[in-house]
């Protein structure tokens, strides 16, 4: 079938070509290299999409289902992924700075090392994810669930986690430093420093 992605903002065709599906056209493009930054990608379905190293930068991803994909080391700064699914997916080392993650369900996934500075992440789902070393400096998580996740040794300071969830979440060596943590609730922990 033929498939075109095009801009967001212009409609510009930014790829294209016969492929059996829109996974099959992405992977494609990350295989060669293109760019896909700015596309339109809004509610696509993918089955362990393999893409790591894609450039999605302010790429409209709003719904998309991600699910089990390896988007490691991929640039998604600015990327609008609101209502994304992107459970079980690899993260490790992703540009993700600025983008919006609103109500996204990334439950499960591997983000170590993943730059999430700025990033608007309100009642984001990040239950069981493993966020070691990510940074979050200046990052909204107001309302995030965060239930178990490892966030050790991770940059957490200017955070906003108003009234976010970090029950059983490992904290060790995590920088809290300017954080909003009074109404969070971190569970059982007697005492978080920030």
């Amino acid at each position: 079938m033929k498939i075109r992605i095009r801009s967001y903002e212009t409609d510009r065709l930014l790829f294209g070509g016969q492929f059996p599906s829109m996974q099959a056209a992405i992977q494609h493009a990350c295989r060669k290299g293109v760019s896909l930054a700015g596309a339109d990608l809004r509610g696509i379905e993918t089955f362990d999409l393999r893409a790591s190293g894609l450039n999605l930068r302010g790429a409209n991803l709003r719904r998309a289902n991600l699910a089990g994909a390896d988007l490691s080391d991929a640039d998604l700064s600015g990327a609008d992924l609101r209502g994304a699914i992107i459970n079980n997916s690899c993260l490790d080392s992703v540009d993700l700075s600025c983008a919006d993650l609103t109500a996204a369900e990334c439950d499960y996934a591997s983000a170590t090392f993943a730059d999430f500075r700025d990033v608007v992440a309100q009642s984001v789902n990040f239950t069981y994810a493993d966020l070691e070393d990510a940074d979050f400096r200046g990052a909204d998580l107001r309302s995030a669930k965060l239930w178990d996740a490892d966030l050790r040794g991770a940059d957490l300071s200017g955070a906003d986690l108003a009234y976010a969830d970090l029950r059983g979440a490992g904290l060790e060596g995590a920088n809290l430093s300017g954080a909003e943590t009074a109404s969070a609730d971190f569970g059982n922990l007697s005492e978080v420093q920030s």
